[in-house]
């Protein structure tokens, strides 16, 4: 399950970019060339944690079939109207109220086994990953989707834990705190916030012990992509 910050006002200051310090605008921009570089192989982008719809706009100027799965409700009525404000056609999008641990199922359910598997890309973008509770249900559920993966998430080095502790601090969460274990870097707050930024390694193993391909690439100053494209 995911966090369930999200479903409250204060889990808005997250996506208010007037809370991005300059690197995690770095992070946004660099994060949409990666995407850019890689989408001409795909026909549908299934985006994880689309909140209100991050990149419907751009996949409607790139050509691709957009789905946005979200477990905050009220991000996906936002993000319908949006789609309506761009006069998008009802046939080349889907909102979904869909849990990531299971989002093989997601393929099935909305017909999206008619597209090729290696022309679907699963995308979690702007760190949601670090969001979901349950990361070895998802990397699963990943196996059994049979498509491409790409993960957007932070680095765990000192630098990319202070840009993210004045990101948080910018959307005004008290005492918060920040650990690093065996997993990776946590920052928590006083009102439900959890944030994890795995280790690469650790995060590779799980992947492995899924049979699932697993590379990592830097591409901006806190931002690390894992892929199996």
């Amino acid at each position: 399950m995911e966090n369930n910050i999200y479903m409250t006002e204060q889990g808005l200051e997250l996506i208010n970019d007037s809370n991005y310090p300059y690197p995690v605008v770095e992070f946004l921009n660099e994060e949409r060339k990666y995407l850019q570089s890689v989408i001409g192989h795909y026909d549908v982008l299934l985006e994880v944690g689309c909140m209100t719809g991050r990149h419907l706009a751009w996949a409607m100027k790139n050509n691709v079939y957009y789905m946005g799965v979200d477990v905050v409700e009220h991000y996906l009525v936002e993000a319908r109207k949006k789609a309506c404000d761009l006069g998008m056609p009802l046939s080349k999008y889907k909102f979904v109220n869909w849990n990531a641990e299971s989002i093989d199922g997601v393929l099935n359910e909305y017909d999206l086994r008619k597209f090729n598997s290696n022309r679907i890309l699963i995308f979690f973008p702007f760190n949601c990953f670090g969001n979901i509770s349950n990361i070895s249900n998802v990397i699963n559920s990943l196996k059994k989707s049979g498509c491409h993966y790409l993960i957007s998430t932070y680095k765990t080095d000192e630098s990319t834990s202070k840009s993210r502790l004045d990101y948080y601090k910018n959307c005004e969460y008290k005492s918060l705190s920040s650990r690093t274990n065996e997993e990776g870097v946590v920052f928590t707050s006083q009102e439900g916030f959890k944030s994890v930024a795995y280790h690469p390694h650790w995060l590779k193993d799980l992947f492995n012990k899924a049979c699932l391909e697993f590379k990592a690439c830097d591409f901006s100053s806190m931002g690390i992509m894992y892929a199996n494209t």
